[in-house]
């Protein structure tokens, strides 16, 4: 790597340390003022409106990409969030109870794109050899800042209150969005011979292979939005006083940024080193299946369990599941890797997480959630069996595997 590459890393680096730094408080925050305004039950149908926010969203930055910096759009949305954060906490403050569903779904969207633009700046910027051995530490500097912002709100709100916390996580957002903004700005155009084309529009050749990359992600969210509703919903009973939620909360971010922290760092280069992506991608399924079995299913009484469970499950997601996800895009021309993130990334993501909170709005039996967590987590195994080696076609007749070519 050139000089100029090693500092665009380190300003990435240091800005996702914020960006997940300041996403624990805003989380822990109105996560809490939701469920004490309106209740858990209610969460699914929230999810199920943010992906009609996030895709009003998507198209407006798809179209604004082919003029302006991923910088740009990143400083953009930053600080747009921070005037919603703030205007949408002051009219609840006052008890427009409405205010709550702003920040839940916004909170939903925001930190989407700028994880987006993180990865598909690192993507772009990065060679396959710098990305294998820089990934885990990049994502591993996400995971501090998510572990010390999980553990700041216990100590904002003895002080501070709910303000504190989310004056704490937007100031994070200004800072992150000024830390972005030192990058240099990369081309990711279509070539001079082509017609100017949006991330989007620059698929046409590698569909396939984006549609397999979605279809994981899609399953991945099914099993995550039913596991994050079985917490919900034993949390809520069990801890019924909004300082102690937002306190028990921080902490439980926290433990799970530190699974993450240590996946990264200790557990994902061994495993790399040892085994395929497809057989750590056929292992996460697997492992969600017994901790479901064994945490959500049988442990479902004793709230500790529950916790630990969820702590584990969203860990490996943030470690495991997102580093090898990420390396996937590598076969993509610059400007597919960018729409291929925006396609799997937002639509696929935000998709599977409408039709799944749709689906829980109604159904929240524990014996019914617990069927449809095997059955999404079975046909998982079975799309990893059938389809991780098979070669799939991308554009400029580069042959891949979907698994063999993420390989750490």
């Amino acid at each position: 790597m050139t000089n100029a590459d090693k500092r665009n890393v380190a300003w990435v680096l240091t800005s996702y340390f914020f960006i997940l730094f300041g996403y624990s408080l805003l989380r822990s925050v109105t996560t809490a003022l939701y469920l004490q305004t309106f209740g858990a039950a209610e969460t699914p149908l929230m999810s199920f409106l943010s992906v009609f926010v996030l895709l009003a969203t998507v198209t407006v930055l798809n179209r604004l990409q082919k003029n302006y910096s991923i910088q740009s759009l990143f400083t953009l949305l930053s600080i747009l969030s921070c005037f919603i954060f703030l205007g949408a906490f002051e009219c609840l403050d006052r008890g427009i109870r409405p205010c709550a569903h702003v920040l839940f779904i916004w909170k939903e969207v925001y930190i989407v794109f700028l994880i987006h633009m993180c990865w598909g700046y690192l993507n772009n910027l990065l060679k396959e050899t710098a990305a294998k051995y820089l990934f885990g530490y990049i994502a591993a500097a996400g995971s501090i800042g998510g572990i010390a912002g999980g553990l700041l709100p216990s100590v904002l709100t003895h002080s501070f209150g709910a303000r504190g916390v989310i004056l704490a996580g937007v100031t994070q957002l200004a800072l992150t969005a000024f830390l972005f903004s030192r990058t240099t700005r990369l081309s990711i155009g279509t070539p001079k011979a082509e017609k100017p084309r949006t991330p989007i529009e620059s698929l046409s050749g590698v569909r396939p292979y984006v549609l397999y990359i979605a279809a994981l992600v899609i399953l991945s969210q099914f099993c995550i939005g039913i596991i994050d509703l079985k917490f919900n919903l034993q949390f809520q009973s069990a801890v019924p006083d909004v300082t102690q939620k937002v306190n028990r909360l921080g902490y439980v971010f926290a433990s799970i940024n530190a699974v993450a922290l240590i996946s990264k760092l200790l557990l994902l280069p061994v495993l790399f080193s040892i085994t395929s992506n497809q057989r750590v991608q056929f292992l996460i399924p697997s492992v969600y299946l017994v901790l479901s079995l064994f945490g959500l299913g049988l442990g479902s009484p004793v709230l500790w369990v529950v916790a630990l469970s969820f702590v584990l499950v969203k860990g490996i997601d943030y470690s495991a599941f997102t580093v090898s996800k990420e390396l996937l895009y590598y076969p993509l021309r610059p400007e597919q890797k960018y729409g291929a993130k925006y396609v799997v990334d937002m639509f696929a993501y935000r998709f599977a997480k409408a039709v799944i909170s749709f689906v829980l709005i109604f159904m929240q039996k524990p014996m019914f959630l617990n069927g449809l967590l095997s059955l999404c987590l079975s046909l998982w195994i079975i799309l990893v069996i059938r389809f991780g080696f098979r070669p799939v076609r991308v554009e400029n007749s580069l042959a891949v595997s979907a698994m063999d070519s993420a390989r750490l």
